[in-house]
């Protein structure tokens, strides 16, 4: 695994965090969302891409929902959607979200090979990176296989993989892994543009 492991994954080396959130003043539309979601989050609280959203009030808004919803209302059992997010931070050298969501794939049970190959090629995916993430169910074979072409491929199939796809998961399935995809491509993006810490 190339030395590293989670505690290794902190703020990158480019430099200190670029931008917390508005404050210390913010206006009722932010206090508003702020209060919502850390009501909504008694255990992580208002961090990660949250305070960097809460710029723009409806934005922070609407993506708290729509990150509730993915994480948390497709009918995937938790060990799949982490295994989702980690391979998108994984493909994103995203360190922030990293450091979130290992701990918590670990810890639902996601089989560490799936993770061990994520970690060793952190940010700088192989081209033969989806043969050493396997599976002996064929239901989450096709789950890893969705999720890496929608990362490498940017969601363009050939006829023959969709149809393979769609013939083990459902159509359903597949917007949901698409859903979660896209939702923390935007989480990784904000962290990695901002430099936010994952602690």
């Amino acid at each position: 695994m190339s030395g590293k492991n989670e505690e290794d994954f902190d703020v990158p080396e480019e430099g200190p965090q670029r931008y917390s959130g508005p404050g210390p003043e913010l206006t009722p539309a932010q206090s508003e969302i702020k209060s919502k979601i850390t009501s909504s989050r008694p255990e992580s609280g208002f961090k990660g891409p949250f305070p960097v959203w809460l710029v723009n009030p409806p934005i922070c808004d609407a993506a708290q929902n729509l990150g509730r919803v993915v994480r948390y209302e497709t009918g995937f059992d938790q060990n799949v959607t982490e295994t989702i997010i980690c391979m998108t931070s994984s493909y994103l050298g995203c360190v922030a979200e990293w450091m979130i969501h290992y701990p918590i794939a670990l810890s639902n049970s996601v089989d560490h090979t799936l993770l061990e190959p994520l970690l060793l090629h952190f940010g700088n995916w192989p081209s033969d990176l989806l043969d050493h993430l396997s599976s002996e169910s064929p239901f989450l074979s096709s789950i890893l296989k969705i999720t890496y072409n929608a990362l490498v491929n940017k969601g363009k199939f050939e006829d023959p993989e969709y149809k393979e796809c769609v013939n083990v998961v459902g159509e359903k399935v597949l917007q949901d892994i698409l859903s979660i995809v896209g939702y923390y491509t935007y989480v990784g993006l904000t962290l990695n543009c901002f430099r936010v810490s994952g602690k």
